[in-house]
């Protein structure tokens, strides 16, 4: 993952972050990520960056300005340094750390160093 220029999904949501950059990184699960080019290795499988959309193993993901459209009809919206997803999911992007909240009650904690990003 690029230092704040991430996208992360949590619990099937794609979580966007503020970036001059559209390239993103889907958040699969706990782990390390590791970015090469277009390509991000992770727990849940290898993505694809083409363009504005991300290619992953659970679906397509399209980003149009500050929405990006995901698998399953879930759209998310970026405000600030804040992504809202349309089924609860918010994640907040401070210094190199991503902060995701499900509305399951569960909390994940991104934080990129260089090329890799790690997860839990």
């Amino acid at each position: 993952m690029l230092k704040s220029v991430v996208a992360l999904v949590a619990a099937g949501s794609l979580l966007g972050f503020a970036g001059a950059s559209p390239a993103q990184m889907i958040y699969q699960g706990p782990g390390v990520y590791q970015t090469q080019g277009n390509q991000t290795f992770g727990p849940g499988g290898t993505q694809q960056r083409q363009g504005n959309q991300t290619f992953t193993p659970g679906g397509t993901y399209q980003t149009q300005g500050n929405q990006t459209f995901g698998p399953n009809g879930t759209t998310y919206q970026r405000s600030g340094n804040t992504t809202f997803g349309s089924n609860g999911t918010t994640a907040q992007t401070v210094g190199n750390q991503t902060f995701i909240n499900q509305p399951n009650g569960q909390s994940h904690v991104c934080q990129s160093i260089g090329a890799q990003t790690f997860c839990n």
